[in-house]
């Protein structure tokens, strides 16, 4: 067991990531590792910074989004903090070589040998490996650092709350012949493991797929994950649409079939009642320009 799945162990609201972790057994693309492994670094260090507050873009890759962590802690002494500040330039030239070997590795890299294009087995099990130890080592940073920032607000959450509320009927509870009805999130919000453990789930499903839409590599499956985002659309926030936006934009394999019904159905649907910024303007004449003929 790594430093990771003992982590796993201990929190349950990180439990959705031992699935990543076991699609890791069997694997024969080895390429597909390091994506498991980049993405398992990504969900641990935004869910630190989400738990922590601390502020970041939708579009920050992974040096951006542990510099911002490391830049809002003053955990180690002197010393320490030395040796921390040479282990960031490490671990940033490990995210870097995450990086450079998924853009050299992908499917959609041309003229290149097929075992080229093959990630090594015995280099993509020591990136596995090391980031499961980076991520051990962030969470428990994270989770031994000022821990009064990692209070939980109902507040906060009112998407998630709203989506509770919603699918769950009220809750009613009679005493001396009075009734007092409760709404089905804050009666949650009561077990604050459970409440962060099902809050984990709303948000990480709807992660993972925006994430599998961005990677995505062929029409195919460009539909397939439409298909599964169109019933996660009632969760969706406002950095999730610009998220979704940005991917339309800038990967091939969604924005050539922006004319597709279910896509074009999808982008439309998610659209409605969003404020309109200077982003969201400019996509909905994108869309419009790429309307399906009937």
């Amino acid at each position: 067991m790594n430093w990771l799945e003992e982590i796993i162990t201990e929190y349950e609201h990180l439990n959705p990531l031992k699935e990543r972790i076991n699609q890791i057994k069997g694997l024969e693309n080895y390429n597909d590792v390091i994506d498991i492994s980049k993405a398992l670094i990504e969900t641990i260090l935004r869910t630190i910074l989400d738990e922590r507050k601390i502020e970041y873009k939708s579009e920050d890759d992974l040096k951006k989004l542990l510099n911002h962590f490391l830049s809002n802690i003053t955990y180690f002494d002197e010393v320490e903090g030395n040796v921390v500040t040479k282990l960031r330039a490490g671990l940033s030239t490990i995210l870097d070589s995450i990086k450079e070997i998924r853009n050299d590795k992908g499917e959609i890299s041309h003229g290149k040998s097929i075992y080229h294009l093959q990630t090594k087995k015995e280099l993509a099990r020591f990136i596995f490996e090391n980031s499961c130890s980076f991520c051990g080592f962030i969470w428990s940073v994270h989770r031994n650092y000022d821990l009064d920032k990692l209070e939980l607000k109902y507040e906060e959450n009112q998407t998630f709350n709203d989506w509770i509320d919603d699918s769950k009927e009220e809750i009613v509870l009679k005493f001396k012949e009075i009734e007092y009805t409760f709404m089905p999130s804050r009666v949650l919000f009561l077990d604050s493991e459970a409440y962060k453990q099902v809050l984990w789930d709303f948000k990480s499903e709807k992660k993972y797929l925006i994430e599998k839409l961005d990677n995505s590599t062929n029409f195919a499956n460009t539909h397939e994950t439409i298909a599964e985002l169109e019933k996660q659309k009632s969760k969706l926030e406002l950095e999730d649409v610009c998220e979704l936006i940005k991917i339309a934009n800038e990967n091939s394999q969604v924005e050539w079939i922006l004319s597709d019904k279910d896509v074009f159905d999808f982008y439309s649907d998610i659209l409605n009642g969003i404020e309109e910024t200077e982003l969201i303007v400019d996509f909905k004449k994108k869309l419009e320009e790429n309307k399906p003929e009937k």
